[in-house]
Order: structure tokens, then sequence, then C-alpha cells
């Protein structure tokens, strides 16, 4: 923390210089650092004290994305009420098991320390997202929070990856194109390629590496493949009856 606090004769304090915020703030904050500098301020007699003001983000990095949308309601006087506008022009990372990508926006911070809310959009800049050991470059990626009372983000990505069909005599190239959009905890996928191949195709290539094309029709069990793995791997199970 390297900040300095300027006192106001109407009783509110502005702090000035840099800040981490780590997610011991929340209850159920998804996992990150983040570094601020801004203009913030702390006001009121009692609590809940109302932090507010406008920040920009140096640098930040998601981990998790999962609990957010699970806040426990504290009965008890939560010390602090957010009112804070944050803008991230670049070095925002989300880094998952299944995404690495760097973010912008224009976030507010909304609710308080038991219960936290975001409200506004961020897009992706650069970066991949993971199916299977298949790394798909991200086309597009959006996400939106729309509820000031809990952070649940609402999201569309998509990626393209060259996949080659391996164990057959002829090698064949396929531009897989991969959709994934909902929120962390509900989503569905949506698999395309040129050239075309069915869903059972796509899934065949991209888990096993062959497609009917190379097996004479003959199709491997691939539930017990999917089954098990990252979440998108594990999601396609159920979004295809495997």
């Amino acid at each position: 923390v390297d900040e300095t606090f300027e006192f106001h004769s109407d009783g509110t304090i502005t702090v000035i210089g840099e800040v981490m915020l780590w997610d011991v703030l929340f209850n159920e904050f998804p996992r990150g650092i983040t570094k601020v500098n801004g203009d913030l301020y702390l006001r009121g007699e009692r609590a809940p004290y109302v932090l507010g003001g406008k920040c920009n983000v140096l640098e930040g990095r998601l981990t998790d994305f999962l609990g957010a949308e699970n806040q426990i309601n504290d009965e008890s006087t939560p010390p602090l009420q957010f009112d804070v506008k944050c803008e991230c022009k670049e070095h925002f990372y989300v880094t998952t098991d299944v995404m690495d990508a760097e973010f912008r926006g224009n976030i507010s911070l909304l609710g308080n320390t038991s219960r936290a809310g975001l409200i506004g959009v961020a897009e992706g800049i650069r970066g991949s997202i993971l199916f299977k050991e298949t790394k798909f470059a991200l086309t597009t990626a959006s996400v939106r929070f729309e509820d000031p009372k809990i952070i649940a983000p609402r999201f569309t990505v998509s990626g393209k990856a060259v996949v080659r069909e391996q164990q057959t005599t002829v090698p064949q190239d396929y531009e897989v194109n991969l959709q994934v959009f909902g929120t962390p905890t509900d989503y569905k996928i949506r698999l395309s390629s040129t050239p075309t191949l069915a869903e059972s195709d796509l899934i065949s290539l991209l888990v096993l590496g062959v497609t009917s094309r190379s097996q004479e029709g003959n199709y491997l069990e691939l539930g017990s493949v999917i089954a098990g793995q990252t979440p998108f791997q594990s999601k396609i199970q159920s979004e295809f009856g495997f």
C-alpha cells in the first residue's frame, strides 16, 4: 500500500496513491488481486461508511470466477458501503484453468463488504481459451455485470483453432470455432468447423484427434474420455448427451 490521506472540513477523507485490494474485503469475492489508483473517499458518521470515488485499475488478475454468485447474506451491519467507479484500459488478466486473456472495461463497484455487486462491461483484448489440449485463439470476448447486488458475470466468448486429423493417410486440417456463453455456473458451448463436421465428429476430433472419415464410421466411446476433464470439457458431456 502506498497512499496519502486528505482530511476535509465536511468530514470526508480522500485517499491518494496506489492501493492493493484483496478479496479479504468480501465474504465471497472472486479470487484475485487488483492494483488501483485514483481519488477515493471514506464518508459517514457510523457504519456502514461509504467508500466511493473514481479509480484507475493499473493491474489486476482474476483466477477464479466461481463463488461470486453464491455470496452469503450477512445480517450484521457491514463496515463499508461501496460506490466506486473504475476504469481499466489494459493489464487486467483472467487466468483460470480454461482461459488466459487480457481485458479492459469500465466497472462500478456497489453493494457492501457483506454483499458486493458490479455493474459494467469488459471486453477481451487478446488471449486464449483451452479445450482438452487444444488452445483456441480468442477472437471476441464480452463480459457484462448487470446486478448491483451480486457479482454475476454474463459472458460471450469465442475462439478459433486449426486442428489436424492425425490418424489418416491424408491428414486434414479443420478450422474449428468455439463459442461459450452464459454464466460461470450455467453456460452453453457451440462448435462449428470448416470444412463442416457433424457435432459428434467435432467432439471426436478435439478429444481423440480422429473423425469418422478415418475410422470408417466406427465411433469410439467418448463418455469416459470426456468426463472428469476441465469444466469446458465436462460441460460438453451434458451439452451433447455423452
